[in-house]
């Protein structure tokens, strides 16, 4: 955290010149509320440093993660206390948020969930992450439509179309092969997609990112 520049621009020459061999970019770290709780000051000066950099080299930029049930509000996190706080605290902090990174002036694509459901690629054990998870305390399975939503509000008012201006992803691992975990999330996907059709209208309300780690032994290796 006391290397954290407070601009992306501040980062070594060789670093920013390397970036520029890539079409599409993303920040996990610096999305996340250990930074954008702590200090948003800074954390936003370089979103919107690291924005422009994009911008004006003709690179896709990435938002992740809006919401994310499995890492954003473990033990010493400054959000840590949401996990069990009233619906209007959680919905009021998920839609602060969510208009912070709105005002972010160029991104082409935002990750707004990730990683719904745990897996293990090689035992097939899987299920939903409901530990530390305010969202799913107080929606259920529904929390996925429900930040849906709140990203969808957010971007008719900032005059962004998705689809068009920017692409809204469902993030998930591992489901790139044939798994019980990918049948459950295709299913799931699936009628998700029929319902916010219906909400909103658009065809294809959202991507679906398929995140894993290319390797050549088994993952317990």
């Amino acid at each position: 955290p006391n290397k954290f520049p407070i601009k992306f621009s501040d980062a070594p020459k060789g670093y920013i010149e390397a970036l520029l061999n890539f079409s599409i970019l993303t920040d996990g770290y610096s999305g996340d509320p250990a930074w954008t709780d702590y200090k948003p000051d800074i954390a936003f000066s370089y979103w919107h440093d690291f924005s422009q950099f994009c911008q004006e080299n003709d690179i896709h930029l990435c938002l992740d993660h809006m919401f994310y049930g499995l890492g954003h509000f473990d033990e010493g996190s400054p959000v840590e206390y949401l996990v069990n706080a009233p619906k209007d605290e959680v919905v009021n902090w998920m839609k602060n948020r969510v208009k912070k990174f709105f005002e972010i002036p160029y991104f082409s694509q935002l990750n707004f969930v990730n990683e719904v459901l745990y897996g293990n690629d090689e035992t097939g054990e899987f299920g939903w992450s409901t530990g530390m998870n305010p969202f799913y305390n107080i929606w259920g399975k529904d929390y996925v439509r429900q930040a849906y939503l709140i990203i969808f509000d957010e971007a008719i008012s900032a005059g962004k179309k998705i689809g068009d201006d920017i692409r809204i992803i469902y993030n998930a691992t591992p489901i790139e092969y044939d798994s019980p975990k990918s049948r459950y999330e295709y299913d799931f996907l699936s009628n998700l997609k029929e319902q916010l059709k219906k909400e909103t209208g658009i065809e294809r309300p959202f991507d679906i990112g398929m995140q894993f780690h290319t390797r050549t032994v088994p993952l317990k290796d």
